[in-house]
């Protein structure tokens, strides 16, 4: 296999999805034979709108403001560059983690971008990612199908 034959795709968890998704944006339209190329997004539990962070002690931390928020959040960033997506969450997760996958599924899709919202059942933000380390289950079967989005995306720029 060459350079230009692999595949780059990126997974992350929390904030490391958030991370994720933000890389599946900005890195979608370079060069196939560019090593920071993002051809697919696996993303667990993220948070993609950060405007609700404001109200909280974490925000000690962030030191987010209304403008610096939104222009972090990758919920107002998707538009017409964009990679096969999986946004996956626990079923048991709070209402507000499940709304945040469920918006960045939809705002994915609505750009014309493949995109699948899994909510495994009674897992927590922690647990979510026990089928994901053994790959097992039905998560088997969801990942074959993102990634022959993925394949196919690369394939297609090649």
């Amino acid at each position: 296999m060459t350079l230009n034959q692999l595949v780059d795709a990126v997974a992350g968890h929390s904030a490391g999805a958030h991370r994720a998704s933000g890389l599946g944006l900005r890195n979608a339209a370079l060069a196939t034979t560019d090593p920071a190329r993002v051809d697919g997004v696996w993303a667990i539990s993220g948070i993609y709108d950060l405007a609700p962070l404001l109200d909280t002690t974490l925000n000690q931390r962030l030191r987010l403001d209304t403008g610096s928020a939104r222009a972090q959040s990758t919920l107002s960033q998707v538009g017409a560059t964009g990679v096969p997506a999986v946004w996956r969450v626990g079923g048991a997760e709070t209402p507000a983690f499940l709304a945040q996958n469920t918006r960045m599924h939809q705002r994915w899709q609505a750009q014309g971008h493949w995109s699948q919202c899994i909510e495994v059942p009674q897992a927590d933000h922690f647990t979510v990612l026990q089928d994901w380390a053994a790959l097992r289950g039905p998560l088997a079967d969801g990942f074959e199908r993102w990634w022959a989005q993925v394949a196919a995306r690369h394939a297609a720029a090649g």
